[in-house]
């Protein structure tokens, strides 16, 4: 197991030069943790392609992640600063989430096994997002009896999981506003 972090400045995930140590050569492995932690001006590190790590920690509010493909995690995404986008075609999955500070933004993507701690949030205008097979939100505490606020104009949430079983489960959410409470079966 190797702790990479990144260098700073705009530049693509799996480039093996915009992470530190050099040897061995990143980008991280599926059993490395990733640290964001670059200071300065603004910074964009772009996820596009079939990416992993073990976790990854964002606590640079310079850092912009961008996750326009797919990140694999097996432990935990801890977002104490900066923005994490989910865009438009990106997949995180696995592993914990952690909103600690900083901003998560439903741009288009898909949680996919996911189990994630904090209220999830819909509130850009065309927010939108896709909680896959095996996605749970929690409250901050980790517990079961998690927020989703969708308040976004024109955003939108989906559900896409095969289930054999009969369990339901309820989702509490806020739709402009307007709270309620639902059964998934």
């Amino acid at each position: 197991m190797t702790a990479y972090t990144w260098i700073g400045g705009t530049g693509d995930w799996d480039l093996a030069s915009n992470w530190s140590p050099s040897s061995p050569a990143g980008p991280p492995k599926a059993t490395d943790t990733a640290t964001i932690s670059a200071t300065g001006p603004a910074y964009t590190v772009t996820i596009d392609t079939a990416d992993v790590a073990k976790s990854l920690t964002e606590n640079s509010a310079s850092a912009t992640v961008d996750d326009t493909r797919s990140l694999t995690l097996s432990g935990t995404l801890t977002l104490r600063a900066g923005t994490f986008i989910l865009g438009p075609g990106g997949t995180l999955s696995g592993g914990t989430t952690k909103l600690r500070g900083g901003t998560f933004v439903c741009d288009g993507g898909t949680l996919s096994g996911v189990t994630y701690d904090g209220t999830l949030h819909l509130s850009g205008e065309n927010a939108s997002v896709n909680l896959a097979s095996g996605t749970v939100v929690n409250n901050a505490a980790g517990k079961a009896g998690g927020t989703i606020n969708d308040t976004g104009r024109f955003s939108e949430l989906s559900s896409t999981t095969r289930r054999r079983s009969t369990t339901r489960r309820s989702i509490s959410a806020t739709h402009h506003g307007t709270a309620f409470s639902t059964k998934m079966t």
